[in-house]
């Protein structure tokens, strides 16, 4: 199955970091479920971005996270910038995906590999260049 947007741990990682929830496309509910005295969370992907979502309000058995998909995190990406003109460049083989960071005067600046997914790379990717300023 492909992955479609970015896990729980990733989600909150981004938010670690400082990365805008706002830029989230999508939203992660979890809700908790009690049968005979267990305790059962169930986690549902909403197709909607988490501002959109988070406008109504929940119920306490409900917790809200953001979620990124692919786009969205490329979105996150700085690109075109008058002086340098960066851009990302990403690929996907049968055992690997790859995303780098480049631009027109030195070539790839940084890469970040999975051999998960394009979303894991573009996840990495997000995380080097927030810890390195570029975000």
């Amino acid at each position: 199955m492909n992955k479609i947007c970015t896990s729980l741990e990733q989600s909150k990682k981004l938010i670690e970091l400082g990365i805008d929830i706002d830029t989230a496309d999508m939203c992660w509910s979890l809700f908790t479920v009690i049968t005979n005295g267990n305790k059962d969370i169930k986690q549902v992907l909403l197709p909607t971005s988490y501002g959109e979502v988070t406008k109504q309000p929940a119920p306490d058995f409900i917790e809200r996270n953001p979620a990124w998909s692919l786009s969205a995190l490329l979105e996150l990406m700085p690109t075109d910038d008058k002086k340098d003109e960066y851009y990302v460049t990403t690929e996907s083989h049968s055992d690997y995906h790859t995303v780098n960071y480049r631009n027109c005067w030195d070539g790839c600046i940084h890469s970040e590999d999975s051999e998960e997914s394009l979303l894991d790379a573009a996840f990495e990717m997000a995380c080097w260049l927030k810890e390195n300023g570029k975000i």
